[in-house]
């Protein structure tokens, strides 16, 4: 118990809110409730947590403030103010900055906007019709994303700049070719040391069936030769019996007859013959019979040659050393720019431009290589959605200029006579004067889905389109991309079959970086605390944009049965999948193809880019290369929610599907549409099909702690896809916990088991010389011994009746697994959204409506820090603190120092 572990004083500091929870409701600070198991468990859970804070010498708990607050207030870099000094090449990013500047300046052209608009109608008629307008704003993506990792090579004279040979992977491609012949010469010893242990065991055993074999046959020998003795001995009293009776008969003849001598040679031989075959006496050599039974002995039978267990990691390395394109395939140096190029930059480029994609690449280089294409020639976007908690705000773009060059931050020191700017407060000013655009947002609990959403003609629409263009009628640019790109997906369709549309980052030696947009990689981020608080911002991104502008969509797969658990992504995923009928990607691609969408700034600064992908018409799985429709990608990291459409298709559906025809129904295997039609099932170009009933109607839900749809008949969905997933309680290295509603790593909940008191005295302890309840390299080898260590195997498999001691936990073994500290902060972060979960879910499984519970709750705070403040504070940094470093470089490099500061270094390769 905790109490036994601490010394509970009455401590004078108070528990701070922001720590004991992580919903907005002050009402569940108290948890105490001496009836309810629950209630009382979290109360010690608080108290537990205050003793933890008292006693927290490394700041673990700094991580639980997922509200913004102090965090929003930026000084203004002095060159936009002072007289004195002329403003630098480069200005380091900042999403607060950036944003707060353009809150700024939306709210200044929107308030102009309404003054002109007034002379001309109603202030109420204008506030209708404010968000028709169309209101621009000057971009470029240097303000957007994060590309100090290029500023040394922008800012270097152009004497020692390097040029696109800086960025070749070929030499990259021959160290992984030598890693790759390193792993498999690791592997061919493991595998022959393997192979030597096997043989070794079984000599032994045949050393040891032998040595009991001969045992056996020696007793035997003794035994028989023990009874050949007494036969002999017996015969010989026989054959001296008989020689006594044949010397008196021989004595008795004699008399009669001088001699009788042939008779005994004669017959001396047939005696020995006789004795031999009496005694049992072989021809053969017994010495000769044993050296003959020691050599078959010997021969043991030699195992098969083991499988080479990496044979498929070795196929997907020949795989992955494909593909590395020359250079100058993809990249220009400066002195090949056209005359004409204008990317807002006043040529100060790198010395290298790359524009397209290169092909398989460095780990290092890829993030160097995403971040000049951003620079020197990344379209625009086509549009920007800022987010806010009730609608959204929509602006276009209308030149390439950035802040340092439009003049918005002067105009904000002029207007507001300040050196400082805070991102809310420009944001709520926004919020008071100018209402967002509220239309499109969808609030009902339920929404039917009728199923001509799953069925689209593009050639009707682009016969529409044509008919309005052979009347004079002008398309939008959104219009015209929609249109030129369903033209073109229907002749790729017909002409040899669509190329990828989906570039992702891939790198040489692995393909993690497949889960990376290759043109905003900023480098893996596979199990790291970045990676799961950029799928949980994603997830809740995603969600409040679809809903804010009226698409049709909800999470699919892997994600939505994580939700089904706990409401939150599984603690091991690293992707995220949501569908949505064909008609709303339509409305995607038409209307948000190529945006760029902003979080709401109360929640975070994230930005996230809308990708669709162009051949629409293709409902098939055709060649294999677009089974992703769209995404929604984070730009800071490249990590994105791959987007699917349910359509009517020429598709086979699975057997048990078609098991449910009526029997006069006549199927055509040259054309399945009717035969879908008829079942009213719909899939997506990977073949993944389910029925309209199963998704219709959706209902109304929080994912991740935000507002979101999801199929009603959810458990169908999921049972069909997961045999096990809706019951299998252990997956993935993590068991879940059902007290504490989260997944848990199989390593604790071993170490927990194994020495519960070394765990608790540990976590408790607040020296430095802890005793550590972890096992040692030696004993973790040991552990392992029969398991190959190139391949991906449980450290820490526990057995069934451990588990079954997990699922038995009470509340005093959770509290007691709470003392460490990444399980605490995980506890304290959720446990307000999963407990709401926990009754949502039970009313869903009971099929109860969940309305009431829904409309009634209130928007929860992120799950999760947020990613920009979060790596700020891991690196020790401020926006004041890049400004000061960035002017210093650049004085740096105009001082007369000789130096090559552009050798890009690549230590490892993740194989």
């Amino acid at each position: 118990m905790i109490y036994k572990i601490y010394d509970n004083k009455n401590s004078q500091t108070s528990l701070q809110s922001t720590a004991t929870t992580s919903s907005s409701d002050t009402d569940r600070l108290d948890y105490h409730n001496s009836l309810d198991p629950e209630s009382d468990f979290n109360y010690k859970v608080n108290e537990l947590l205050q003793l933890k804070i008292d006693k927290d010498i490394e700041d673990k708990y700094w991580i639980l403030n997922t509200k913004l607050q102090d965090q929003t207030n930026l000084q203004i870099p002095s060159y936009y103010y002072s007289q004195d000094e002329s403003k630098p090449i480069l200005q380091p990013f900042d999403p607060r900055f950036t944003l707060s500047m353009y809150y700024y300046y939306i709210n200044k052209q929107l308030t102009l906007n309404k003054k002109i608009e007034t002379s001309k109608a109603t202030l109420s008629s204008f506030e209708e019709n404010q968000n028709s307008l169309s209101l621009k704003i000057p971009f470029n993506w240097y303000d957007w994303i994060e590309m100090s990792i290029l500023d040394k090579f922008i800012l270097a004279p152009d004497s020692i700049k390097p040029n696109c040979s800086i960025l070749s992977a070929e030499l990259d491609h021959k160290i992984v070719q030598e890693q790759k012949l390193n792993i498999t010469t690791l592997e061919k010893e493991w595998n022959e040391a393997k192979k030597k242990e096997e043989e070794d065991k079984k000599n032994a055993e045949e050393a040891k069936k032998k040595e009991e074999e001969e045992q056996k046959k020696k007793e035997e020998e003794e035994k028989k030769q023990k009874e050949e003795e007494e036969k002999k001995q017996k015969k010989e009293e026989e054959r001296k019996q008989k020689e006594e009776e044949e010397r008196r008969q021989k004595e008795e003849e004699a008399k009669n007859q001088q001699f009788q001598p042939q008779s005994e040679t004669k017959n001396e031989p047939q005696d020995n013959q006789k004795q031999q075959e009496e005694t049992g006496s072989e021809d053969n050599n017994p010495e000769e019979n044993k050296d003959q039974n020691n050599e078959n002995s010997n021969q043991v039978e030699q195992p098969p040659k083991l499988k080479r267990q990496l044979s498929k990691r070795e196929e997907e390395f020949i795989k992955l050393l494909k593909d590395v394109k020359p250079v100058e395939e993809w990249c220009i140096p400066n002195s090949k720019l056209p005359d004409n190029h204008n990317d807002g930059h006043n040529n100060h480029h790198p010395g290298f431009n790359v524009f397209k994609m290169p092909g398989r690449t460095a780990n290092e280089k890829g993030k160097i290589i995403g971040k000049s294409y951003m620079y020197s020639f990344a379209p625009p976007p086509s549009s920007i959605i800022f987010l806010t908690d009730s609608g959204s705000y929509t602006v276009d773009i209308d030149s390439n200029s950035g802040l340092l060059n439009n003049e918005i931050p002067e105009n904000y020191v002029l207007d507001t006579s300040s050196k400082e700017i805070d991102i809310l407060k420009e944001f709520n000013k926004l919020l008071k004067n100018h209402k967002p655009n509220t239309n499109q947002v969808m609030n009902e609990y339920s929404y039917t889905v009728p199923a001509s959403d799953f069925h689209v003609d593009c050639n009707s629409i682009i016969n529409d389109y044509e008919k309005k263009i052979s009347k004079g009628y002008s398309l939008t640019r959104k219009e015209q991309n929609y249109y030129n790109s369903l033209k073109y997906s229907i002749y790729k369709v017909e002409n040899g079959g669509p190329t990828k549309y989906f570039d992702e980052a891939r790198l040489l030696g692995t393909s993690h970086g497949d889960h990376y947009d290759w043109r905003f990689f900023n480098g893996i981020r596979l199990g790291s605390t970045e990676q799961l608080l950029t799928l949980h911002r994603l997830v809740r991104a995603w969600s409040s944009f679809t809903r804010k502008n009226g698409i049709n969509t909800w999470i699919a797969h892997g994600s939505l049965l994580s939700w089904y658990w706990n409401g939150i992504a599984f603690p091991w995923d690293n992707d995220i999948d949501v569908q949505m009928p064909i008609m709303d990607l339509h409305k995607l691609s038409l209307n948000f193809n190529q945006t760029l969408i902003v979080e709401d700034p109360k929640d975070g600064f994230g930005r996230y880019f809308v990708d669709c992908g162009t051949f629409l018409s293709l409902r098939e799985k055709g060649n294999g290369l677009n089974n992703i429709d769209a995404r929604f990608i984070d730009i800071d990291t490249g990590m994105y929610i791959d987007i699917t459409a349910l359509s009517i298709s020429n598709t086979k559906p699975p057997d048990y599907y078609l098991e449910t025809l009526p029997t006069d129904f006549k199927k055509d295997d040259k054309n399945w549409i009717p035969t879908n039609e008829k079942l009213q099932i719909y899939n997506c170009r990977n073949n993944h099909f389910t029925p309209l009933e199963d998704i219709s109607p959706l209902i109304k839900t929080i994912v991740e702690g935000e507002f979101a749809y999801i199929p009603k008949r959810l458990s169908n969905i999921l049972s069909t896809e997961y045999k096990h997933g809706l019951s299998s309680d252990n997956f993935e290295k993590h068991v879940f916990i059902p007290k504490l509603r989260l997944w848990i790593k199989e390593e604790d909940l071993y170490y927990f088991l194994k020495d519960r008191q070394k765990w608790i005295n540990y976590h408790t302890s607040t020296s430095n010389l802890k005793d550590s309840y972890e096992l040692t390299k030696e004993e973790i080898s040991q552990l392992n011994k029969d398991k190959n260590p190139y391949t991906n195997h449980y450290l820490f498999k526990l057995t069934k009746q451990q588990l079954d001691k997990i699922s038995n936990f009470d509340y005093n073994d959770v509290l007691d697994l709470l003392l460490k500290d990444d399980i605490m902060i995980n506890y304290l972060l959720t446990r307000d959204f999963t407990a709401f979960h926990e009754q949502e879910i039970m009313k869903l499984t009971w099929g109860k409506t969940t309305n009431s519970l829904i409309q009634k709750q209130i928007d929860f705070n992120p799950l999760k820090f947020e990613p920009f403040l979060y790596n700020l504070k891991m690196e020790f940094e401020t926006f004041e603190n890049k400004v000061y470093n960035l002017k210093e470089l650049e004085s740096y490099y105009k001082s007369d120092i000789e130096f090559n500061p552009f050798e890009v270094k690549e230590t490892t390769y993740d194989l």
